[in-house]
């Protein structure tokens, strides 16, 4: 029997969200803005990359738990938690294991240390930390950092923290 090396992915669901992969020494393995197609998920190429990696690596996904905002308009809401079924139905499809991470839960465990205004600047704070040679802008050309990239490392540390 092959023993393959555990990947710990975290999924921040949206579009405007990302998804980033870590080894259990917190090595980055890859990172992601979240594929779009005429501004939907690309089914296909999220299939592809989960399947290409499983193929490599044992793996488990942090998913961020899609939950109604009430500030947030019914349609957005709507769109929130089709996103997020997708994601979890594509997951079970390739019969990968998953856990279902609450936003408060990373954040209070993961962000409590910074002083910062808000969750997207303390995730910022904590990669910056903990990866302090990694790119986390969406382009090159970019100046400020990708908040769905920061947030999607938080979420597979916060995984791999409750689940190795």
């Amino acid at each position: 029997m092959i023993f393959k090396k555990t990947v710990v992915i975290g999924v921040d669901n949206g579009k405007s969200g990302a998804i980033v992969g870590i080894f259990s020494d917190n090595t980055i393995v890859f990172k992601t803005i979240m594929p779009l197609l005429n501004g939907e998920y690309d089914i296909l190429t999220l299939s592809s990359m989960f399947s290409n990696l499983k193929e490599k690596y044992d793996l488990l996904v942090g998913v961020e738990q899609n939950h109604a905002k009430p500030f947030n308009g019914s349609i957005s809401n709507f769109v929130g938690g089709y996103q997020y079924g997708i994601m979890l139905a594509l997951l079970k499809s390739k019969h990968i294991k998953y856990k279902i991470v609450s936003v408060r839960g990373w954040q209070i465990a993961l962000l409590k240390q910074f002083k910062a205004r808000g969750t997207k600047e303390a995730s910022a704070m904590y990669c910056t930390k903990y990866w302090p040679n990694e790119d986390w802008k969406r382009t090159k050309r970019c100046k400020k950092m990708h908040d769905g990239l920061t947030d999607a490392a938080c979420i597979a540390a916060y995984t791999k923290i409750k689940s190795l």
